[in-house]
């Protein structure tokens, strides 16, 4: 009995070792969420909720997105990216406002929830949800992250 103690709490730790290092690449409250490693190219579609700011005689290249049901917020960092806005033609930083749906393509920086944008495309102005646009997915109403350029793996956010 005394013998078997304490090889059962050490295959009790090996059991969950690992489970707690697989933790390590989850969302702090979003189990679902999972991270795509830096340099993978991705698609995120989700709503402003922190637009550029405005500093006095310029504004920031730097904006969040909320993506899911628990709003999980992506960085997106705007400095080169193409801009268009709802009807198509180029738009500026300052055009852009919070609570409008957004499509971006680019690349995940050294965080894994900052993204470093090509091209941002705004495709609708303050709505609920994703419904009607291009942009919908089935069962991703808030939004989602997908990795492009050959990978088929798109990580719903809960």
């Amino acid at each position: 009995m005394k013998r078997t103690l304490p090889l059962i709490a050490a295959l009790g730790l090996g059991l969950v070792g690992p489970a707690l290092a697989a933790q390590e690449h989850l969302v702090p409250g979003d189990k679902a969420a999972r991270h795509f490693p830096e340099g993978t190219p991705v698609v995120i579609v989700g709503r402003i909720s922190s637009q550029p700011r405005n500093a006095t005689f310029s504004h920031e290249h730097k904006m969040q997105v909320s993506v899911g049901q628990g709003a999980t917020d992506y960085t997106l960092h705007l400095k080169d990216a193409r801009i268009i806005g709802p009807n198509g033609h180029e738009a500026k930083i300052s055009d852009l406002q919070d609570r409008w749906w957004v499509r971006a393509q680019g690349r995940v920086m050294d965080d894994p929830r900052r993204i470093e944008v090509t091209t941002l495309r705004v495709f609708s102005k303050t709505r609920d949800n994703l419904k009607g646009s291009p942009y919908y997915r089935s069962g991703m109403a808030h939004g989602y992250v997908t990795a492009v350029a050959g990978s088929r793996q798109t990580y719903r956010h809960r």
